[in-house]
């Protein structure tokens, strides 16, 4: 019972077993068909080919019977004697009976030849020899001659015609008539020779008996249909005839069978060499195929005995093959808790399968996590060689380089590439799909630079990705040009991939690892200048320092004074020529001094708009504060310049209202990003002064003077106001607001929060609920 048991359990041991058994038996079901097929076929053409020696052997007799006959017939025709008694009006009753014992002798000269007639057509009168009952008038031969010779019609020379002796219809005779010319005429005189059937038939039957075809059924038909057959019981039915007279007339010597509700028969066929006669061999098929039925029997037996043979092999077969398997699945059986098996349903193979599938799915998330690690791990040490490169010796530095196989040489000189997205604000992606671009970005230009110069690549704070190359001194003189060239293919691609663009910042040449940092906020300074020359821009060291050293902050007075008067007296065309100018001499500044000096034109144009106002030439005031925050978000000067265009014309059309001056622009701008981006953990100096366009240095004094507080505290004291309107709300948890309102510190927000409201967040939501 426990072995019947196990091997159930074992599917896929049952499914080779069973699959081994039944292609076992359907190859042999197969092989069975075929072979008694093959074998009714083969004996049928065996039998075929014994009843074409059998037909041609009674073709062979017939002709042969035939030429002894019309030999017979003709000699008797131009016999002298017998032609004066076939003419003569007056016939001597001696030499009747002499002429008739000639007769008698030509009659007696082949056992074939049943009895021969002379008729005297001039005294109408028959002279018979042979059979002496031939000479009865009353016979139904001699009325049946008679009417034939009377007649005439039908009558063919040398021809044998079907003749019968009895009323019953059946042939007894083949007779042969003979006469002098081409056609008979009535009362022509003729010689008839008159041949036995039944020799034909008895000849018939020996050859079958000699064949051993006894139960075969021989019968002659003739051009009409008309059959001929030793059996007078025999019939052919009309479907028959039709189905041999089609088939005889189209070939000389075949077979067919012929299939009917009363049984199929063999039909074997031969056109005669005898005026148009057909020998014709019908057999039963059951008679013809009974002959393998011997052989059946044999090899039903032989078929089961090799089916037993068959499934005890494959039996012994699926345990062999089977027995790797079986210990594979042992192993993973044991290896498997209990109820993680219970869950897999299938045979062993679905059961390998789906735990190899889930082994698989494990080490991949491993590799993914160990992947991730080390990624992390390789991204902390390269931004720790770079912002802690002051700090880190050179031996220290080649440490971690080599623990962290960095491909940069840890002696050096370098190149420093920052890469930065372009519009980023515009983008308004995840968190998750700004990583996808910064990851597809690095890649990609790790794709293009790396072939020819060792690198590494690293995201850095506010969405930065910084590449470090290794280059050599005869590396030098041409390889900002082919930097440019090598990432403006990777901005291509980049471009086509995910639709975004970035810019690039090239640094000079790095002599030394320490210096790594310090040029970092060098050529990130650099990126800056997108603000001038655009999206998708590479910049390099030559390109900004003139800017770098121009350190002017006012306009040319005549300037200020042209664009002023331009606006007030709505010059349009001198407007833009001024404005034109202005920007290329905007374009040539400091980075810090650009966005002051486009707010200070847009005051400028907001002060002319103003007194324009005053003096009633425009009725319609234009929110300036709205222009400002365009201004601070615009990606280039060359946009700016057109919205300061677009603004021109609004001037014209509407009119201008009272504003602030330009440090309360700038104080009001600060407040909207704070107030836009306080859930921001990485809110600061820094990230707004990347969304104004100006330097963060510059702002923070512009601001601390302004509202007598750092930006990071007047930050804590909007994320505290928001803070406490979470927890008025009283949907939130303290843990949930904490995220909600940007606080990475938990230990920070209660400090901050219990200065400020002299009690920590939990009592104040208690103390509001209670007063509520």
């Amino acid at each position: 019972m426990r072995v019947w048991q196990a091997y159930k359990s074992k599917r896929y041991l049952v499914r080779i077993i069973l699959t081994v058994s039944f292609l076992f038996f359907l190859l042999l079901t197969i092989f069975s068909f075929v072979f008694f097929r093959a074998s009714e076929n083969i004996i049928v053409n065996m039998q075929h080919d014994n009843n074409k020696k059998v037909l041609s052997q009674i073709d062979f007799n017939m002709t042969y019977m035939n030429g002894m006959i019309q030999n017979l017939g003709l000699s008797l025709l131009y016999d002298n004697d017998l032609i004066q008694m076939m003419n003569g009006s007056v016939l001597d009753s001696f030499e009747i009976s002499q002429r008739r014992e000639k007769i008698s002798t030509f009659a007696k000269y082949a056992s074939f030849i049943h009895s021969i007639v002379v008729y005297n057509g001039v005294k109408d009168q028959f002279i018979w020899g042979g059979d002496s009952a031939m000479q009865d008038p009353a016979q139904v031969y001699y009325a049946n001659l008679r009417h034939l010779l009377s007649d005439g019609k039908s009558i063919q020379n040398m021809k044998l015609t079907p003749m019968s002796l009895h009323e019953n219809g059946q042939v007894d005779l083949f007779s042969a008539i003979y006469y002098d010319g081409i056609t008979y005429k009535a009362g022509q005189s003729v010689v008839v020779v008159n041949m036995k059937t039944q020799w034909l038939f008895d000849n018939i039957a020996i050859i079958n008996k000699l064949s051993e075809q006894e139960s075969e059924n021989v019968l002659i038909m003739d051009h009409q249909g008309a059959v001929i057959s030793p059996d007078s019981t025999f019939r052919l039915d009309d479907n028959m005839r039709t189905k041999l007279l089609q088939v005889i007339d189209s070939e000389h010597t075949g077979y067919f069978i012929y299939r009917s509700g009363r049984g199929n028969k063999v039909i074997n066929y031969m056109n005669a060499g005898i005026d148009g006669w057909k020998i014709i061999s019908i057999q039963p098929y059951e008679a013809l195929v009974g002959k393998v039925d011997r052989l059946q029997q044999i090899s039903i037996v032989l078929t089961a005995v090799f089916l037993l043979l068959a499934l005890l092999t494959s039996f012994v077969t699926s345990l062999r093959l089977y027995r790797p398997v079986g210990k594979l699945f042992t192993i993973m059986q044991r290896d498997t808790e209990a109820g993680e098996a219970a869950e897999i349903r299938g045979n062993e193979l679905t059961y390998m399968s789906t735990m190899y599938k889930r082994t698989i799915e494990q080490l991949n998330s491993l590799k993914k996590e160990q992947m991730s690690t080390h990624d992390a791990v390789r991204s902390y040490y390269m931004g720790r060689l770079v912002q802690d490169s002051p700090l880190l010796t050179e031996t220290q530095f080649a440490d971690i380089a080599r623990a962290n196989k960095f491909k940069i040489a840890p002696a050096g000189p370098y190149l420093q590439c920052v890469m930065k997205i372009d519009r980023v604000k515009e983008l308004a992606a995840s968190y998750r799909e700004k990583k996808l671009f910064l990851f597809a970005i690095a890649n990609i230009s790790q794709e293009f630079i790396a072939p020819k110069y060792a690198c590494e690549t690293v995201e850095m704070k506010n969405d930065l990705l910084l590449m470090v190359i290794s280059t050599f001194e005869q590396e030098q003189a041409h390889i900002h040009d082919d930097l440019k060239i090598r990432f403006a293919k990777a901005m291509s691609v980049v471009k086509k991939l995910y639709h975004i663009t970035f810019s690039v910042s090239i640094s000079d040449k790095i002599p030394h690892s320490s210096a790594m940092n310090a040029h970092y906020q060098i050529v990130s300074q650099n990126l800056l200048y997108t603000l001038a020359f655009g999206n998708e821009s590479i910049i390099v060291p030559s390109m900004v320092a003139a800017n770098m050293n121009n350190m002017t902050v006012h306009l040319p007075g005549e300037l200020e004074k042209k664009l002023v008067e331009s606006v007030k007296s709505n010059q349009a065309e001198t407007f833009d020529k001024l404005l034109g100018h202005i920007f290329d001499h905007v374009a040539s500044l400091n980075y810090d001094y650009m966005i002051y000096m486009v707010l200070h034109v847009c005051i400028l144009i907001r002060n002319a708009a103003n007194e324009r106002s005053e003096n009633k030439i425009a009725a319609v005031p234009i929110d300036f504060s709205h222009v400002i925050s365009r201004i601070v978000e615009g990606q280039s000067l060359h946009a700016i310049r057109c919205m300061l265009t677009e603004v021109f014309r609004e001037v014209h059309a509407k009119p201008a209202r009272p504003e602030e001056d330009r440090n309360e622009i700038l104080i009001e701008t600060i407040k909207e990003v704070i107030t836009a981006n306080y859930t921001n953990l990485n809110l600061g100096l820094q990230e707004i002064g990347d969304v104004m366009k100006m330097s963060p240095a510059y702002i923070g004094k512009l601001f601390k003077r302004s509202q007598g507080l750092s930006i990071a505290e007047y930050i804590n004291e909007v994320r505290l106001q928001y803070a406490v309107h979470y927890l008025k709300s009283g949907t939130y948890t303290i843990n949930d607001i904490i995220e909600k309102v940007g606080f990475g510190n938990r230990g920070n927000f209660f400090r901050l929060f219990k200065n400020k409201y002299g009690t920590t967040p939990k009592e104040y939501r208690t103390k509001k609920s209670m007063l509520d």
